[in-house]
């Protein structure tokens, strides 16, 4: 087949037919919410690395087992691994189990939102990654610090009706420049990118 190819011509050949094949290949995952942002999100993130023309990403109710409002980034970590496992139980005919969990921290002096993503295999494999960050505003913060959960928080401030599951705090606060579904979007990436090259990392 590969006869009269150069190396490199060879090796293009060979990649671009394992591209192919990954292409047709039926893929689920599930995710540990029923938030179509969440949901959205990782289907974008997901297919950024593996173009799929055959991939189902569903919801589902899964437990995160922590508190309502994170705090800190260990306990928000805990939550999006918790979600990942908890929906293996739920739904345990995918491939890929993803745990989607907003924390908030104190640092010097502001209130700092983050998303931290854990991805669980079908064979067992874990992997994770936490976005960047940005500032809470300070009358959210102030609200949040008074025992409102963040989402309740920017609804009052911002006088909006469910903002977590459309452009968020972040959309308001860059003109939608970034979004929940686009701000978090990079560790996505970054945990499902050991199940690109898995030979890195198990």
């Amino acid at each position: 087949m590969y006869q009269n190819l150069s190396l490199d011509a060879i090796g293009y050949t060979i990649e671009l037919t394992s591209q192919l094949k990954w292409r047709h290949i039926e893929m689920k995952i599930v995710v540990g919410s029923m938030n179509p942002v969440k949901i959205k999100l990782v289907k974008t993130g997901f297919l950024s690395l593996f173009p799929l023309e055959a991939l189902e990403v569903v919801g589902c109710n899964a437990n995160s087992n922590i508190s309502t409002q994170p705090m800190n980034s260990v306990e928000t970590c805990l939550g999006a691994r918790n979600r990942a496992r908890h929906s293996k139980v739920l739904v345990p005919d995918a491939e890929y189990y993803v745990g989607v969990e907003g924390g908030l921290e104190n640092i010097d002096g502001s209130m700092q939102e983050y998303t931290w993503i854990y991805v669980y295999s079908r064979d067992g494999h874990e992997s994770k990654s936490c976005s960047t960050t940005f500032t809470i505003p300070k009358k959210i913060a102030e609200l949040i610090r008074a025992g409102n959960e963040f989402g309740t928080a920017s609804d009052i401030f911002f006088n909006s009706t469910n903002l977590k599951q459309g452009n968020g705090t972040i959309g308001k606060i860059t003109d939608d420049v970034l979004t929940r579904e686009t701000y978090p979007l990079s560790a996505v990436i970054c945990a499902f990118a050991p199940f690109k090259h898995p030979e890195f990392y198990w």
